[in-house]
Order: C-alpha cells, then structure tokens, then sequence
C-alpha cells in the first residue's frame, strides 16, 4: 500500500536512525559476532613455540607423576592392607571416580578453568596420598585405620573426576 514501507526497507533508507536488525548468525547487527569471553582461571596464552613445549613438558611430567602415585597407592592397598579393605577401598575410589566425572568435575572445570581443575585435583589427590600413608603408618584393624583407608580412597576418586576431567 501507499505510504507502507517493509521493514526491510525501512531499515536500509538513507538517514534513518535505525539499524537493521540482528541476525543470529552475526550477533548484533553490523558488528559482527560477540567476542567470546575467556573461561574462568585461563591466565595468558604463552607467547612462542618453546614456551608452549614447556609448559607442555611440565604439564606431563606433573601429571605423569600424580598418576603413577596414584597406581602405587592401588596396588600397596591391594597388597598390604587387612580384611579385604584394599580390595573395598579400590571399589570405592572407582565408585566416586564415576561420580565426580559425572557430576562434578564439569561443573567444576566451567567455573574454574582446566588449569586450576587440574591443580585442585592434584591437591586433592595429594590429601588422597597423606590420608593413605597416615593409615599404612597405623597398621592394624582397628576402625580408624579402615575409615581412613576408605576416606582416603573416597577423596583420591573424587580427584580423579577433576584430574581427568
């Protein structure tokens, strides 16, 4: 009709005030897309090639040492421990490994960030260890030695969920 202009011709008239309007592809209008926002606890991006073999390098060696630990622990508790509690514990540890993975490593890598997920289960999985050597220390069946063996276990799966995750 006379006098009617579409919209999209309204929108691309010499002088008018309004612009067009966004599309979903390209964010808000002749901007183009929104940049997207850096994930929480990511530090700066490393500057040359032999920065990033570095810390590459360091990142394996940590983790390759974390995770050996962490088989040792298993077959000491396997091997040494009384009453079937080694073999209980490691049901455990997988157990809460299962569990982490699924419900809270995700979360806590979203809000963290992958390196400081990393370090949090490294700590944490370090508790794991001291909790353990503290009950290998006690020896013995008494039911502190089992809760630690199996708090100890409990801890080194919830850390693993972050650790790999």
């Amino acid at each position: 009709p006379p006098g009617r202009q579409s919209v999209a011709a309204e929108a691309h008239t010499p002088g008018s005030a309004k612009k067009p309007s966004a599309s979903p592809c390209t964010g808000a209008g002749d901007e183009g897309p929104a940049p997207l926002a850096e994930p929480a606890g990511s530090d700066r991006l490393p500057a040359t090639a032999d920065e990033w073999r570095r810390n590459w390098r360091r990142l394996s060696a940590s983790f390759g040492v974390v995770h050996a630990v962490s088989c040792v622990q298993m077959a000491y508790a396997t091997s040494v421990l009384e009453h079937q509690i080694g073999y209980h514990a490691c049901s455990l540890f997988y157990i809460c490994w299962l569990l982490s993975c699924l419900f809270l490593g995700n979360v806590v890598t979203r809000r963290l960030g992958p390196k400081r997920a990393i370090l949090a289960g490294a700590l944490l999985l370090d508790a794991s260890y001291a909790l353990f050597a503290a009950c290998a220390a006690l020896g013995g069946s008494t039911s502190f030695y089992d809760v630690l063996a199996i708090a100890s276990f409990m801890a080194g799966g919830l850390a693993a969920g972050l650790f790999w995750t």
